[in-house]
């Protein structure tokens, strides 16, 4: 079991370094087709600058110091659009 764990992660690893230089690609064209959408919010920068590490599993799930920086962010965010009051 643990053979074929270690097999599938090193196959997804090898598809991140592919899927790296195409990311940067991929989220301007992502930004482009959800901008008129209230509900989508790009936290790409509120991360990008930051020096600590914000994540476990390849990149898949934040960590405690990053569920803080996006939830401060949606907060900030859904304040700027009107659409919570007074938290």
């Amino acid at each position: 079991m643990r053979h074929k764990e270690i097999e599938i992660l090193n196959h997804a690893t090898a598809f991140q370094n592919i899927l790296i230089p195409k990311i940067p690609d991929i989220i301007q064209q992502f930004k482009q087709e959800t901008q008129e959408l209230d509900y989508v919010i790009d936290l790409n920068e509120a991360i990008a600058q930051n020096k600590e590490s914000l994540f476990t599993n390849h990149w898949i799930h934040c960590n405690a110091r990053g569920n803080a920086i996006i939830a401060k962010e949606v907060l900030e965010t859904l304040k700027k659009r009107g659409m919570i009051e007074g938290v």
